[in-house]
């Protein structure tokens, strides 16, 4: 604890060389400090911030589950601008907060037939940690598509158990894989 105010220090200084402020980032997830939150998310919300110390930053809000830091990851989440690392580690951090308010611009990704596999990938799975219900037909129009990469069509199947294991769960993934890629061929 008596660490949090030094390396908060070094966050908040732009001069501080780009990698020591990473260190002092993820030292600063690893004590799970509260206190950084404020400074962690003024980091995400400037624009001129260099790119890895944005990633290290909405990495530790992530993993400290900050309900706080929601607002701005989904900004950035639909900031067509954005960049696909950014991105990406955003829409994990969003499903390590499990947040609801990120549900829709979550369901917006996986339901853009221009997303690549990768982030539908992550995407789906921060679906599934977040285990809203308001997925179940997008994750199901996923699973059911053909066109839609195998493995993302199992990670979803995963998304959709987590989210409603009492109605899906006496079923293994093999046992959905198949039923599923059996109706698709019969169609």
């Amino acid at each position: 604890k008596e660490a949090v105010p030094p390396l908060i220090n070094i966050i908040t200084d732009t001069d501080t060389d780009v990698f020591v402020r990473r260190s002092a980032i993820d030292a600063l997830g690893n004590i799970q400090s509260k206190e950084a939150v404020p400074p962690l998310i003024n980091i995400i919300t400037d624009t001129g911030e260099d790119i890895d110390v944005l990633c290290s930053a909405i990495e530790v809000l992530g993993n400290i589950q900050s309900k706080e830091a929601v607002p701005p990851l989904i900004n950035i989440i639909t900031d067509t601008d954005t960049n696909s690392s950014l991105l990406e580690i955003a829409i994990r951090a969003l499903g390590n907060i499990q947040s609801k308010e990120a549900v829709p611009p979550l369901i917006n990704i996986i339901t853009d037939t221009d997303t690549n596999s990768s982030l539908l990938e992550i995407a789906i799975r921060a679906l599934g940690n977040i285990q809203s219900k308001e997925a179940i037909e997008s994750l199901i129009n996923i699973i059911t598509d053909t066109n839609t990469d195998r493995y993302v069509r199992r990670i979803a199947i995963e998304a959709l158990l987590g989210i409603e294991p009492e109605q899906y769960q006496p079923y293994s993934i093999t046992h959905w894989t198949n039923l599923l890629s059996n109706r698709i061929r019969n169609r």
